[in-house]
């Protein structure tokens, strides 16, 4: 029986490795398994390190209340637009000022067209 030893959020680039490793294991996904990595595949923007990178910056911008749950949801959705930014993020808890949402929009903007 498997235990659980901690929850933390993943991107959807590290979904996408890990999907590809188990293909690779064991020849053939489930049936789940192969319509979110189809859905996957279609989806990500940038590679794993891309993520990683764009992750790190956004952490680095030290937006109040911002927590790491946001930010993987905002790299796994990657608005570039200061109202979209909002959008992603309206669904939680959580003010963040214009000046704020604009630098998050920008240097997901940034990011999306280096990876490209």
């Amino acid at each position: 029986m498997k235990t659980i030893i901690s929850e933390s959020a993943i991107s959807l680039a590290e979904v996408k490795e890990i999907l590809h490793k188990i293909h690779k294991e064991e020849k053939e996904l489930n049936f789940r398994a192969q319509k979110t990595l189809d859905y996957i595949d279609q989806v990500v923007k940038l590679d794993e390190k891309g993520i990683e990178k764009l992750t790190e910056e956004l952490t680095k911008l030290d937006v109040p209340r911002l927590k790491d749950t946001h930010i993987s949801k905002l790299v796994g959705l990657l608005p570039v637009t200061e109202e979209d930014v909002k959008i992603v993020l309206q669904g939680y808890n959580l003010a963040i000022s214009k000046p704020n949402l604009v630098k998050i929009a920008e240097t997901i903007k940034n990011a999306t067209s280096k990876g490209q």
